[in-house]
């Protein structure tokens, strides 16, 4: 219920950013689209209502569907081979120019009227990690649009998200986060560089017809691990923070008897508890959202593992929630 209210919360408060830049004009009727359990879970749609006191036909559309990237070679890394191959009845695919990457959709909801769908920006509400799956739905958005000679401009939130990543893939070169942003991804052979390279293709083809895409991140963009998958909040590791948003944070880890360097993320001997050791607990509304319980004894088992300098108010944290769900188990059944 918390986290619920607060990222509805977090979504108002970018909606009203949008019309503070001038980046949605007033009278604009958008449309929110939903990808996977991560887009519903951001409360878009309800949170432009609630900010402009409006609702059904009146307020906010809503577009669903979900998406599966993968890859149209043998590779395998973040995703299954093949994926453009023996689609089911009623899927379409998605294959970024240029790229291995090709993402399946499936289970349309909202398009069928698409002078109802496209009449107005496009809000998304998702959490990123190398972007992938949502470069491929955007690219596939945009082509819809064009065919519909519908444009219109699309918006992007992220409460915790990555915008570079340097993980290679196999025979390729490792480049630097700030080249990151400047090279766009080409192929299966090349560096994977992340949400921003990716989306360059999508703003450019939105630029042709006067449009514009823009990705609002909060307090910050996470430094995103090796794997694809874990952000973690230290700058040594990537993480680029809102100056307010690193101290806030320091100022409640210093509330709870952790306090952390200014100087560096890792402590020289590995005794002090630091940045770079948090795990990431991401509630992404995914695998996390749906199997809770294993993703909990995860991350316990990791910050237990860490021994004496693991923040007690975490272990704590974990222990009372794990807890809680297993007797709410008990007395359902």
């Amino acid at each position: 219920k918390i986290s619920s209210v607060l990222a509805q919360t977090c979504s108002e408060d970018w909606v009203r950013s949008l019309e503070a830049e001038s980046l949605i004009v007033p009278g604009q009727k958008p449309s929110s689209l939903e990808i996977l359990n991560g887009g519903r879970f951001y409360y878009t749609q309800a949170a432009w209502n609630a900010v402009h006191g409006t609702k059904g036909e009146a307020g906010c559309g809503l577009l669903k569907l979900r998406a599966k990237r993968g890859h149209a070679s043998s590779e395998t890394y973040g995703g299954p081979a093949n994926n453009d191959k023996n689609l089911e009845p009623g899927m379409e695919l998605y294959r970024s120019p240029g790229s291995d990457w090709c993402v399946r959709l499936w289970d349309f909801q909202g398009f069928d009227d698409i002078a109802i769908a496209f009449a107005g920006p496009i809000l998304i509400g998702d959490t990123i990690g190398t972007g992938t799956t949502l470069a491929g739905v955007l690219g596939w958005l945009v082509d819809k649009m064009v065919a519909a000679k519908s444009v219109q401009d699309v918006h992007v939130f992220t409460i915790v998200g990555a915008a570079e990543w340097t993980r290679c893939a196999p025979g390729a070169a490792s480049v630097s986060a700030g080249e990151a942003a400047e090279v766009a991804v080409s192929a299966s052979s090349s560096p994977d560089r992340g949400l921003l390279a990716k989306l360059e293709g999508v703003a450019a083809q939105l630029k042709e017809h006067g449009r514009q895409l823009t990705v609002a991140f909060c307090n910050a963009t996470y430094g995103l691990g090796a794997n694809g998958t874990d952000l973690n909040p230290c700058p040594s590791l990537g993480a680029v923070w809102v100056p307010e948003g690193l101290n806030a944070l320091k100022d409640t880890l210093k509330n709870e008897g952790v306090v952390v360097d200014d100087s560096d993320c890792a402590s020289a001997d590995g005794s002090k508890f630091q940045l770079a050791d948090f795990k990431c607990g991401v509630w992404d509304w995914g695998d996390r959202f749906t199997k809770a319980d294993v993703h909990l004894e995860e991350v316990f088992e990791y910050y237990e593992a860490l021994g004496a300098k693991a923040p007690k108010f975490i272990l704590d944290g974990l222990k009372e929630r794990m807890r809680t769900r297993k007797e709410a188990k008990r007395a359902r059944t």
